[in-house]
């Protein structure tokens, strides 16, 4: 998930040669939550420039892959920085400036103490993996009828899945974040990255009712999406 920086906007601009992917505070310390290495080839999507793996926003000039030039992390600052490279065959070379600009959403302000995150600023941003990171979701039970997975038959004749994996791709959220984060903090996510998101009480936050489980935003057999698992 790409930093929120407090002191920066967008968070990650035109011409950036490196960006800085947000930690979580675990009520002690920053952890890193993301798993980018160096040599990896990644693209980059936001709320407004989807994922698509087969029309990258991001590409070198002669068509390379962006890659992981380098990583760096201190333990004491809510962020890892991710240098950046172009593929050159097997190896990531020379530094790659981005064409597009990216805006992050987390922490929501680390440097006035608020570390949640909440997803109360930004349209939020994130980092695949090409090629294997994001998960497809399971559809093959969607029309089974017990109280788990459906019935989902009852009023569709047919379930249309997103092609090329151009569609649904959303940013990791770490397995904390579902421990500790709020309903609240579920809503806002959901109104950033679902089409289909339900606002019920028509203010602003709270935002209390989504289309599904607010309790599960990763909703397995019956949310028809891609879920990114890096950046």
């Amino acid at each position: 998930m790409l930093l929120e920086n407090p002191i920066e906007e967008p968070d990650a601009k035109k011409g950036d040669m490196a960006v800085l992917i947000a930690k979580m505070w675990d009520g002690n310390q920053w952890i890193e939550v993301d798993n980018l290495n160096p040599g990896d080839t990644i693209d980059f999507f936001d709320s407004e420039k989807p994922f698509n793996e087969k029309v990258p926003n991001e590409i070198g000039d002669n068509n390379q892959p962006v890659c992981v030039l380098d990583r760096n992390s201190n333990p004491g600052e809510p962020y890892v920085t991710i240098a950046l490279g172009i593929k050159e065959g097997q190896n990531c070379v020379v530094n790659y400036a981005l064409k597009n600009n990216y805006d992050g959403s987390v922490p929501h302000n680390y440097d006035s103490g608020d570390k949640d995150w909440d997803f109360e600023v930004g349209k939020s941003a994130g980092i695949c993996v090409k090629g294997s990171g994001y998960y497809e979701a399971n559809t093959s039970q969607l029309n089974r009828r017990n109280n788990i997975t459906g019935p989902f038959d009852d009023a569709f004749v047919s379930f249309k899945m997103p092609n090329n994996n151009a569609a649904g791709v959303i940013p990791y959220l770490p397995q904390n974040w579902f421990d500790t984060g709020t309903a609240n903090d579920r809503a806002r996510f959901s109104k950033i990255w679902f089409e289909n998101f339900i606002n019920a009480s028509g203010g602003s936050p709270p935002l209390d009712k989504y289309l599904f489980d607010i309790k599960y935003i990763i909703c397995y057999n019956f949310c028809l999406l891609i879920y990114c698992e890096v950046g």
